[in-house]
């Protein structure tokens, strides 16, 4: 793996309330950012998610997890990170696996960042929505955070808090309005009430959640409202054109 140049975008994404999206969000950012041949590294930041491997269909593929590297600290060398981690072409993931929930020490995601500043041209963190020590340094070390809020009532309230918590370690917090909106709010109401920018709306896609249990990695084919979004996303912090379907 080439050296970076020590400028790469960090790109932090949090769920309102659980299950808001914010897993597929990152992994799409992730896919999305890789087929524009970007160097790109998810993070998977919450123990309790289960392992963002999964979101991708990559459980089966060699390569450490977070158990393996809790241990990291002071500066860690990007290529060897690349090589340690499960990949394909220039998508690589540091995730959690389905083994006993650990404690991530903030030196180890301090560790992590840094060499993925270094050596990756474009960095997804998927953050817990309860903020731990690890979870700041990743919100702070982030150019722009999103916030994936559900287009329901309660789901905004619970959204409320989040960004409360959230916002003073960001730069930059928008919201990303996921529907149906069983009530029909809109998206622009969501994120008036929480007084953030809106980044964008997602309209449903069902066929997202099939491919997903099929082992399918979000926006992969560049196909739909999900692709579409990352798409602009990626293209808006990068300069980079990315390519929609193929």
């Amino acid at each position: 793996d080439r050296a970076g140049d020590g400028v790469a975008r960090v790109v932090a994404v949090l769920g309102g309330r659980g299950g808001a999206g914010a897993s597929i969000l990152a992994g799409g950012l992730a896919v999305t950012a890789a087929r524009a041949r970007l160097r790109t590294l998810l993070v998977d930041a919450d123990p309790l998610g289960g392992g963002l491997d999964l979101v991708l269909g990559w459980e089966q593929l060699d390569g450490l997890r977070w158990p393996a590297l809790t241990d990291a600290d002071g500066r860690v060398d990007p290529p060897a990170l690349v090589r340690a981690l499960p990949s394909r072409g220039d998508l690589v993931v540091l995730s959690w696996d389905r083994g006993d929930p650990l404690p991530l020490p903030a030196p180890a995601m301090a560790a992590t960042l840094d060499a993925a500043r270094r050596g990756r041209d474009f960095v997804v963190v998927d953050v817990p929505r309860h903020l731990d020590d690890p979870a700041v340094l990743a919100l702070q070390a982030a150019d722009q955070a999103f916030l994936v809020v559900p287009a329901e009532l309660r789901a905004t309230a619970a959204a409320a808090r989040v960004a409360a918590a959230a916002a003073p370690h960001c730069a930059q917090l928008s919201v990303v309005v996921r529907g149906p909106a069983p009530g029909r709010l809109k998206a622009a109401e969501v994120a008036r009430a929480l007084g953030l920018p809106l980044a964008g709306a997602l309209r449903p896609e069902p066929g997202l959640c099939r491919g997903l249990e099929r082992g399918e990695a979000p926006a992969a084919d560049g196909r739909g409202p999900l692709a579409a979004l990352c798409q602009r996303i990626v293209g808006e912090l990068t300069g980079v054109p990315v390519p929609g379907a193929a």
